[in-house]
């Protein structure tokens, strides 16, 4: 049996800011909207000869919404304006997410042999992916594949004393399409080659591996990110915490003659 447990957590926080100078309109009011995008001039309707109800001339101002660099694309986000402060308009988009993950995954391979005899077990794709051969004109470009498997290649020995020795070969592999690299995934790869000795029946672990990852970046306006109290408003935060944990188990079972376990 093989085990991957994952448990990861994520925050970003980041800030858009942005001015817009003398000309857009006389209003004095304070508009509050999910995005950006609602942060318009809608004091003077036209009315709709048509249905009779009324309708807003739009116009996005070029200026509107500079990016200083710090603002994280994120899950949420809410945008304040604040129109004829001294004939322009300043205003401010926040976004925020946060992301939580919890995996685990079991594979169970099982197969059944003679003694000293080997047996293998394999289950997956194939994964195609181009090779480019040759320069310039002459280049050649073809599709070849790659096995992506769970793999379990294993030789028992019973012992005199009803043990079971086994040669193991024991593979996992998964393409990871987080991380491409010129339009094809890399190849996660966890495998073991060992030796063991077990009773008959018995569970052994024959390794694991534990992975942990911390991270903590900023972004920041200089001088303007390192301000007491405001200094959030000027800056991009991001936190990274993950676990990684692999555990790989052997349970062997000696089959008598009628099909029954042993015990």
């Amino acid at each position: 049996r093989i085990v991957r447990a994952t448990n990861s957590f994520s925050k970003d926080f980041g800030v858009k800011w942005g001015i817009l100078s003398q000309g857009i309109t006389n209003n004095n009011n304070l508009l509050v909207g999910g995005s950006d995008t609602t942060l318009w001039n809608l004091r003077k309707p036209e009315k709709d000869s048509t249905t009779g109800g009324y309708k807003y001339t739009i116009e996005r101002p070029d200026n509107l919404n500079v990016d200083l660099g710090v603002k994280k694309d994120g899950a949420g986000r809410i945008a304040f304006g604040l129109i004829n402060m001294s004939d322009f308009m300043l205003d401010l988009e926040l976004s925020a997410a946060q992301a939580d993950g919890q995996t685990e995954i079991v594979s169970t391979p099982k197969v059944m042999t003679m003694d000293k005899q080997k047996a293998v077990i394999k289950s997956g794709v194939e994964l195609a992916y181009q090779t480019v051969e040759g320069t310039g004109t002459n280049q050649t470009v073809s599709t070849e594949f790659k096995e992506i498997l769970l793999l379990l290649d294993v030789t028992p020995s019973i012992t005199p004393d009803g043990k079971v020795s086994m040669q193991l070969n024991i593979a996992k592999d998964a393409p990871d399409y987080s991380r491409m690299i010129n339009g094809q995934p890399p190849i996660d790869k966890n495998q073991i080659e060992t030796n063991v000795l077990v009773n008959n029946g018995e569970t052994v672990v024959l390794g694991g591996v534990f992975e942990s990852a911390d991270g903590h970046n900023v972004k920041k306006i200089p001088f303007l990110g390192d301000l007491p109290l405001i200094g959030g408003l000027f800056k991009n935060t991001s936190k990274l915490d993950s676990k990684n944990e692999l555990l790989i188990f052997v349970t062997p079972r000696i089959v008598n003659d009628t099909g029954t376990a042993n015990r």
